[in-house]
């Protein structure tokens, strides 16, 4: 039982501190959205506006 306790710790810390992301490094930006806008809707309403 001991055994399976110290080797749980050991692992979650081992991941703790090789799980961690270099902040140093700046990440690389994805592609740019492509923006689609389409021709406004006309219309008008029942008091005239």
């Amino acid at each position: 039982m001991k055994k399976i306790l110290f080797l749980s710790i050991t692992l979650v810390f081992t991941s703790v501190i090789y799980g961690q992301i270099d902040r140093s490094v700046q990440p690389k930006p994805g592609p740019a959205p492509e923006i689609n806008i389409k021709t406004p809707k006309v219309f008008t309403l029942k008091n005239g506006l």
